[in-house]
């Protein structure tokens, strides 16, 4: 299934750019470019592959005039949904409105192999349009809905989702046979939620004084035509939250959570009666909604799940956070500390607990790639250490095992059965941390981040010094642990890292910017400007600086994306809003628009396998043109999404050829 995360915005509209995989194929002039919006206001929701790798959107609108292909089954006024969906050429293969008389927003979204949309969201309309609905009626303020399209662009069934009360029903995902499966919390302070005849628990279970309300924790699976398959609250008598959802081959799903119910669903016997602090839970339904196990994790203060991963097996690991000094710990490698912040658990697909440790001192850093699983159900975390911590974090198999700045860096690996491969520090006498983790399908993680320590450990053929300030570095360690190569790159003046992505093939891409005059470039580099102004690196599979290449105007991560991805030919793509403030020029190459002709443009850029540009465009018109996302196909079309107030766009063979008002989005196509 395709994944969209939400990213609302106001006034937004954006671009969609194909670029060619092949560097000889790229052409400046467009194959089309089209705006698409009415004469209010639209939000970005969500940008998606669809069938043939066409563009599926989802997102807002407030405007009454927002073109649609069907028939629209609701549009009574405020802000209505809507899905736009294009195939490769950029034609329209249809565009469809839902919503009521008050306002209606997307909060997530799946794409079916064949097509088909499922949306998630949170409607304030009474008269939201439903179709072979699950629940008929409006029951509070705001209610969740679901609805799915077809590939084709028909409402196959719309359905409200909620009770009288507060829900925040957020998850959702749906399996290659269409079905959907919908989880979240819900105080149902009223009517309840509908539940299905043979559900594990059909009433609202939570019972706490007026001024101190509690959710419970609910969990839907609907079929193709929107029937429920199994509708149930998942809840104890006091406090449940479902924080995470996974769906299994078998059509059963894992639900994780918290808790303080002390009668919560199936009581793990390890677990004290309290109520008060709140433990971790872990539910596996079959694919009808029955019970295959649920169990408790805590101890006698707060413990609450983070990251979790489910495998093929069924199996479960959770990372999470907790207080307590007396967790049932099994197979640990930490199976006691003085000052308790993460636990690792795992359970297998009977719900028998594997392992589960203490990783002491360790705070997760966020992200998507916080917390990693491998096929072979190896676990990765990479982590941040405060001084005060230090003695705290287990050392195993170290290649840094001293700690010497205020805070630490930190990479931890464990073994299907608990066992620690690795734990160990990164960094040097001053500030560090990793921005992205990359595991490999052997293993081998590769890490790039930041640091402020000129003695900051390097290794390989080519361990660049510190440059001064602050250095962007790029490590990669193999399976047991041991330091393969790890390279600095900067100048004198500091130095940011804005995104990195690293290649099938095990090339490491770096965007970031630089106010170093002396900042290292490779020869077919164009020289350097004035202020600070954006770099794209690559370092290759031995760590060697393969090109160093600056881009003339700084690039940002503020308000918008910036974005380096691989290309197949082992150049790069490169997309984002540009720093108008102390910028210099892009260095423009074959460019689509002449120069920043407004309050703020993004730009594109195309690199070759040695670092030539191909391809440096400014992307857009008079006004705001702002990056929001960029995605490369497996045929090495990319997708750049902007938001465009600028009614001058330049349009070709477009669908829809005038500016709409306010903010539109706007889709251009340029390749062979």
């Amino acid at each position: 299934m395709a994944d969209c995360k939400m990213r609302v915005g106001v006034a937004i509209a954006f671009a969609l750019v194909l670029l060619a995989a092949a560097p000889p194929a790229l052409a400046s002039e467009p194959l089309y470019a089209t705006y698409l919006g009415g004469s209010a206001f639209e939000d970005i929701g969500f940008v998606e592959r669809g069938p043939d790798e066409g563009t599926i959107i989802v997102g807002s609108t407030q405007s009454a005039d927002f073109p649609g292909t069907r028939p629209v089954p609701g549009r009574g006024g405020g802000t209505d949904v809507f899905v736009t969906s294009y195939d490769r050429q950029g034609r329209l293969v249809f565009s469809v409105v839902m919503g009521g008389e008050r306002a209606d927003h997307p909060t997530v979204c799946r794409v079916g192999r064949d097509g088909s949309v499922t949306v998630l969201g949170i409607t304030y309309s009474r008269d939201f349009p439903t179709r072979n609905p699950h629940q008929k009626k409006h029951r509070g303020q705001d209610e969740g809905f679901v609805f799915r399209l077809d590939a084709r662009g028909e409402l196959v069934y719309s359905t409200f989702l909620g009770t009288k009360g507060l829900d925040e029903i957020r998850l959702l995902e749906v399996d290659d046979d269409g079905y959907a499966y919908i989880a979240g919390s819900t105080d149902s302070n009223g009517k309840g939620y509908r539940t299905t005849r043979g559900a594990l628990s059909r009433h609202f279970n939570t019972r706490l004084p007026s001024d101190y309300p509690g959710p419970d924790g609910v969990f839907t699976k609907l079929d193709p035509t929107g029937k429920a398959v199994t509708s149930t609250y998942i809840s104890g008598r006091h406090q449940d939250y479902v924080s995470s959802l996974h769906v299994l081959s078998d059509g059963g799903v894992i639900l994780i959570g918290r808790t303080s119910s002390d009668n919560f669903v199936t009581i793990n016997p390890q677990q004290p009666e309290d109520e008060h602090p709140y433990d971790t839970f872990i539910v596996r339904l079959d694919g009808s909604g029955q019970l295959v196990y649920s169990r408790l994790f805590g101890g006698s203060k707060t413990d609450e799940p983070g990251w979790s991963a489910v495998g093929d097996d069924g199996s479960a690991v959770i990372l999470g956070f907790t207080r307590s000094l007396d967790l049932p710990v099994v197979n640990a490698f930490q199976a006691s500390i003085d000052y308790p912040w993460s636990y690792v658990a795992k359970y297998d697909g009977a719900g028998t607990l594997v392992y589960a440790t203490y990783l002491g001192g360790i705070s997760p850093q966020s992200g998507d790639d916080a917390f990693h699983v491998d096929a072979a159900g190896n676990t990765y975390i990479k982590g941040l250490v405060g001084s005060g911590a230090w003695a705290s974090f287990p050392l195993v198999a170290a290649f840094d095992a001293t700690p010497a700045g205020y805070s630490e860096a930190s990479l931890t690996k464990i073994a299907p059965n608990g066992a620690c491969v690795f734990s160990t520090w990164i960094g040097g006498s001053d500030a560090d941390g990793i921005a992205e983790m990359h595991v490999g399908d052997d293993g081998i993680v590769t890490l790039v981040g930041v640091t402020h320590s000129p003695d900051f450990p390097t290794a390989g053929e080519e361990n660049r010094s510190f440059g001064g300030g602050r250095d962007v570095f790029v490590m990669r360690v193999d399976q047991v642990g041991d330091l393969l190569f790890s390279t600095l790159l900067g100048g004198e003046g500091g130095d940011e890292l804005v995104d990195a992505t690293v290649s099938a093939s095990g090339e490491v891409f770096v965007l970031g910017s630089t106010e170093a005059d002396d900042f290292p470039v490779t020869s077919n580099s164009f020289p350097r400007g004035r202020n600070r102004e954006g770099f794209v690196a690559k370092i290759d599979g031995r760590g060697r600086l393969a090109f160093s290449v600056l881009l003339g105007a700084n690039v940002t991560n503020g308000e918008s994306t910036a974005r380096v991805l691989a290309r197949a030919d082992g150049g790069a793509l490169v997309a984002s809003t540009i720093d108008i403030f102390g910028a210099s020029e892009l260095h423009q190459v074959d460019p689509l628009a002449s120069g920043d002709n407004g309050q703020d443009d993004s730009m594109a850029i195309v690199l070759g396998p040695e670092g030539r540009m191909l391809l440096s465009t400014y992307l857009g018109g008079s006004s705001s043109d702002r990056l929001r996302s960029v995605r490369v196909s497996e045929s090495g079309a990319a997708v750049v999404v902007l938001h465009t107030t600028s009614p001058n766009m330049l349009v070709r063979e477009a669908p829809q050829a005038a500016f709409g008002g306010l903010a539109d989005q706007y889709l251009i196509s340029f390749g062979p």
